[in-house]
């Protein structure tokens, strides 16, 4: 579990609810987490499973997005007919934005899953046709990371046409089984670092509206990535999408974290209270806050403050299940 991406990279941990009553940003009453077998279980029931699908936004990156999907046996390989880029797909990414990686008219050729995690999948030779190496690389990885959030798989071996291939036309390496770890990696602000990686995320917001979460995996120079680490890269904002950020108001410093008896305090300089004047923007900048900070497990509670006094915002917002729900 700890070399994949499951719900930990993209859920909050559990059903979360962040209070604001006058004071600082706090999550609080974690929700009964259910079993995987209970889960499924009420899935079947209702004849729908919420299954994390992934697609590609207008910048390339991938997005994940949880979808309610009618429930059949091999839900696995049927996941993936919802990443085709078929025309009633295309329909229905139009209300997000997005696209579909997989191109139109891919036969699922056949799936297995072994008992050591490892699924095998075999694609019809529709699924090389793409017009460039993002697109080739993000649908492997993207058809890999929505597999690995299936309990049963940690790895994806891909076949096409049932013959192995050691490497697609735009290079994409696919000649051994993939364990995909990050999503949306990139280097930090020092392109040279040589260290570990830490994963934040980003709002924004695409032209037909959607608003999504993107969760984006850099390499910083450092042994040990700490929470600081996290709130210094979400301060930087994005570096290759344009002049987009995270909101967090310009010149905003980290003035420190500290723990106390359970809770987390993340202590900001006094430019960030700029946010009270965009009341439009305040609850993604503080769903991007508190969302990357719980992917650190000895994170619960979280408390923002400004120059060590407790930022007063909305009087509520939720933080959801899953960062992208449609």
């Amino acid at each position: 579990m700890s070399d994949r991406l499951k719900l930990c990279y993209f859920a909050v941990g559990l059903i979360l609810v962040l209070l604001f009553t006058g004071c600082s940003p706090v999550l609080e009453n974690p929700a009964i987490d259910l079993s995987e077998e209970e889960s499924a279980a009420d899935d079947e029931a209702v004849g729908l499973r919420d299954t994390v699908l992934f697609y590609q936004d207008e910048a390339g990156f991938l997005i994940p997005v949880m979808r309610a999907i009618p429930w059949e046996e091999g839900i696995a390989k049927a996941a993936l007919r919802y990443m085709k880029n078929t025309f009633e797909m295309q329909q229905d990414l139009t209300g997000m934005g997005l696209k579909a990686l997989v191109p139109d008219g891919t036969i699922i050729l056949g799936m297995s899953i072994d008992e050591n995690g490892l699924a095998t999948v075999d694609l019809s030779k529709e699924a090389l046709e793409h017009n460039d190496a993002l697109s080739e690389s993000n649908m492997i990885r993207g058809v890999a990371l929505a597999l690995v959030e299936f309990p049963t798989i940690d790895r994806v071996q891909f076949l096409f046409e049932g013959n192995l291939l050691q490497m697609l036309e735009f290079g994409t390496q696919v000649g051994e089984p993939i364990t995909p770890r990050y999503v949306n990696l990139e280097m930090g602000h020092d392109i040279e670092a040589q260290g570990n990686t830490v994963t934040v995320f980003f709002h924004t917001v695409s032209p037909s509206g959607f608003s999504y979460f993107i969760p984006v995996t850099r390499v910083v120079p450092a042994e040990r990535v700490t929470l600081e680490d996290a709130m210094l890269e979400l301060i930087r904002g994005l570096t290759t999408y344009g002049d987009m950020i995270t909101g967090i108001p310009e010149g905003t410093r980290l003035l420190g974290v500290q723990m106390d008896k359970g809770t987390t305090y993340i202590n900001f300089s006094r430019e960030f209270a700029q946010l009270y004047e965009s009341p439009e923007m305040e609850p993604s900048v503080l769903k991007s806050i508190i969302m990357s900070a719980r992917l650190f497990p000895e994170v619960f509670d979280v408390r923002i403050l400004v120059e060590t006094e407790e930022y007063e915002g909305v009087e509520s917002i939720v933080i959801p299940v899953f960062i992208n729900e449609y």
